[in-house]
């Protein structure tokens, strides 16, 4: 059972980071933060987790990062979804919708509820 949650976990956080920076420009903590409060604690991501896909999703131009200045000494590095985020944004959540879709109709029609 844990594998198959860990699966669709890491299958979702793509998308979930994408969201979360459709709303504005967010640093990483900040994102792993906001997705564990919107979860109410049931999606956490560490931050060492999370870089590696923020550094591909740049990568792919999907989203930017930029350094911010905060207060005298700090530098926070922010991260700006692209129109071609969005694009994939959309993609992802149109692939994932089928397929919650097909799940429930494979499960409804061998009558379990």
């Amino acid at each position: 059972m844990e594998s198959i949650k860990s699966n669709i976990k890491r299958a979702s956080v793509e998308m979930i980071l994408l969201a979360l920076l459709s709303k504005e420009d967010k640093y990483g903590y900040q994102m792993a933060q906001e997705m564990k409060a919107l979860s109410e604690g049931k999606l956490t991501l560490l931050e060492g987790s999370m870089y590696p896909i923020l550094y591909r999703l740049t990568d792919s131009g999907d989203i930017e990062a930029y350094e911010k200045q905060v207060g005298r000494r700090l530098t926070r590095v922010y991260y700006h979804l692209t129109d071609k985020g969005r694009g994939r944004m959309s993609e992802l959540l149109l692939s994932f919708r089928d397929h919650v879709a097909v799940v429930e109709r494979i499960v409804k029609e061998c009558g379990i509820s």
